[in-house]
Order: structure tokens, then sequence, then C-alpha cells
């Protein structure tokens, strides 16, 4: 037999908005108890229309409920409990307790959304009050970003001083400073360690316009993990970085840009040559020329040495001799500052290894004259490889700029 029983709320309404399962198990549990012996299934329905039950606030909830006993309707008035199996007791108990458990995380969660909701209107408070304040006040510009990124100088401490010991004799010179191409000789008459100590690389301070020069004849050359067409990410950008930290130490730097090793290298020297001395010639302030390169080496072989716990790229100094074993001296390729130039290179490698030991590796001595030839205090650098990192060659200008303020100030 079937019995229909219809539970209506004090209110007179159901709100089932969310709520459903609250209002079910409810119902299960009250016919549970007015059933106690013939419940085999709680069915519940909606109450209310179509309508109704598509929108919460319906006005009744209905149970059939299959009773199995002969009584249709228990007698309400009953003072005597009825008995009731251990089981079922167990399982009115859970019905309670995961009926309590219900109630408390619905709270909770009531609870919860009122904090959230005061936190959320608290932010948007906030969030109004900031837009009023900062009403005309201007976004950083891209200038103001990219000077946010340009690392900050940094001048390093002795590590280890170089004596004479390391260079007093030619064979000492040569073993500790130098690795001189096959293809080139270079004696005592052109190595004199102590004619180069002699020479004053300090800059002038008179005049304006700017001091020194950085420019690259092989613009193109780039890092392993730097991105094809950016130039920001190749040599010419580290150029900008080490310019930007000279800058930092009061030298007023030329960064120039040109490209001269598109589409192919051969020939960049000899199609940088007329533009670098065209800069030289507008700007007659410039004292120091620096170019700088990329090294190539085996994919095997990494430049990296650490400094103030970075891995850094190691740099090398480069000169040109203007002779080969095969012709001697090139006098078409003569360079009348080539002594200023060896005792440049020198003075750096020497602050090198005493401020950042391993950093600096031995200067290259080659046949040619690479343009080296158009100012006394001329530089050709070669930063890193095309195995280094992008962020391992940005790492080497701080070094680099340290160093040549430390020779270009006569600083100690």
């Amino acid at each position: 037999m079937l019995v229909l029983l219809c539970i209506v709320p004090a209110a007179g309404r159901c709100d089932f908005g969310g709520k459903d399962a609250r209002i079910m198990l409810i119902g299960r549990l009250i016919c549970k108890e007015m059933f106690p012996d013939g419940i085999r299934e709680v069915s519940p329905i909606l109450g209310g229309g179509a309508s109704e039950r598509k929108n919460p606030g319906a006005s009744a909830l209905f149970f059939w409920v299959p009773v199995l006993s002969g009584d249709i309707l228990p007698d309400c008035g009953k003072t005597e409990e009825p008995v009731k199996e251990a089981g079922r007791d167990r399982e009115d108990a859970d019905y309670a307790e995961q009926l309590y458990g219900f109630e408390r995380e619905n709270r909770e969660a009531v609870e919860r959304a009122e904090k959230e909701e005061e936190t959320n209107s608290s932010y948007r408070e906030e969030g109004e009050e900031l837009r009023e304040n900062n009403e005309g006040i201007p976004e950083k510009s891209e200038e103001a970003e990219q000077e946010l990124k340009q690392p900050v100088f940094e001048r390093g401490e002795m590590q280890e001083h170089v004596d004479e010991s390391m260079y007093g004799g030619y064979e000492e010179l040569v073993r500790n400073f130098y690795t001189i191409d096959p293809g080139t000789m270079a004696g005592s008459n052109q190595l004199n360690a102590s004619a180069f100590l002699e020479k004053d690389m300090t800059l002038k301070e008179e005049g304006e316009g700017p001091q020194i020069l950085i420019y690259h004849t092989h613009s193109q050359e780039a890092f392993s993990d730097s991105i094809a067409g950016d130039a920001s990410m190749t040599v010419v950008g580290v150029g900008e970085t080490l310019a930007g930290l000279l800058e930092q130490c009061g030298y007023r730097v030329l960064h120039h840009t040109g490209e001269y090793d598109k589409p192919s290298r051969n020939g960049a020297y000899a199609r940088a040559l007329p533009k670098i001395r065209d800069i030289l010639s507008e700007n007659p302030s410039i004292q120091v020329v620096i170019d700088l390169h990329r090294d190539e080496m085996p994919v095997q072989h990494r430049l990296v040495t650490e400094i103030r716990g970075k891995k850094t790229a190691k740099v090398m100094f480069f000169n040109g001799l203007s002779r080969t074993k095969q012709t001697g001296d090139l006098d078409y390729l003569h360079n009348p500052y080539l002594e200023e130039n060896l005792a440049f290179s020198f003075q750096m490698q020497k602050k090198a290894m005493e401020y950042y030991p391993g950093f600096a590796r031995k200067i290259y001595l080659k046949g040619y004259r690479y343009n080296m030839h158009l100012c006394p205090k001329t530089l050709l650098i070669e930063l890193g490889a095309q195995n280094n990192t992008l962020e391992e060659a940005m790492n080497a200008c701080g070094p680099l700029a340290h160093l040549l303020d430390l020779v270009l100030g006569g600083k100690e």
C-alpha cells in the first residue's frame, strides 16, 4: 500500500533554492520515524506545478511511502516508543549525524560567503580610492622601464697582486699574458711590460662631447639563446649595457650600432673603416675606441667563470701586430699607435688578473691591423662566445666596465 505524505513548512512555502538535499533528508527522517516497520524506500516529489519546480519556492514536499504493516497510519498519540532494531538505530543515528554535518557545513559556507563579500567590498572601495588617487599620474615610459633593467655599476676588490716576477722577463711575460698566433711573431722589442706600464692611459676630463666610442665590426654576432633579428640580444645589446655602465661611472659614451657584416663578414673591416674614421673626425673629444666582438669556440668549450655568484662570460683582449712570419712587417697596414694599443691591453689584462682572476683569457696577438690604427687607446675585445648565454655575456659588462674605469681613471 502507498501512503502519500505531505510536508508543509511553517512559513507555508518551501525554499528549495540550494537546499533540496537538506529538506529531502529531513523528510526521510520524519517518514522513518512515523513508519518504522514498513518503509522500504522514500521517493520525494516537489510540490506545486511545473512552473514552481523550475522556480524555487514550491508550497510543499510530498513523499510516497509504501507501508507493509497492517496499520495504514501509526497512532501519533502513542506514549510507548516503537521497538526498533539495532541496525535501524544506527541508521537513524547516521542520518542525524549526516544532517548535523550538513547544517554545520551549510552554516560555515554562509559565513565564508559573507566574509568574502565583506572583503570584496573592501577591495572594491580600496580600488576606487587608488584609481581616484592615481588619476593624472602618467604611466612609466619605455625609457623608464629600460632604465630599471640597466645593471648597476659595482666596483670589485683586489684579489691578487700581480708583481714583476710574472712579467719582468720576456719569457715570463709571454707565458703569463699572451697567446701568439702561429701566423705572426712578437719579440722582446715588441713586448716590453715596463714600457707598457709607463704609458699614461688615463682620460683627459676637459671639453665636451663623447670620450669613448663603442662599435661592432661584426654586429650580427649572437649568443646561444639570442632571438634572430633582435639586435638587443646580440653583441650590440651587450655594447649598449657596457655603455650604460660606463656612463654611470661618469664617462661620456657614444655607442655606434652600424652594421658592416651584412650580407657577409668578408670585408667587414674595410666597410667599417671609413665610417669609424668619420665619427672620430666629427667627434674630436673621443679618446678611447672599443670594437666589441663575440668569439667563436668549439661547442664543448664554454668560456664561463663566476663573479659575485653569477655565471659570467670570459673576455679576451686582442691585438693586431701588422706583421706575419711569412712577410714580416706589413707596411700597407702600418699602425702608428701599435705600442699604445699593446700598452692599453696589457694594463687591462693586469688589472683583470688582480681584481677578477680567471675573467680574462690571455691577450691574443695576430698578424693584421683590424682598424686599431685610428686611435692610440684602442681595444678589440672578444666577450664570450657563441655558446654563452646572453645573461652570461651581460654579466661580463660589470667587471669589464670596472676594469676600464681602473685603467682610464688611473685608479688602484
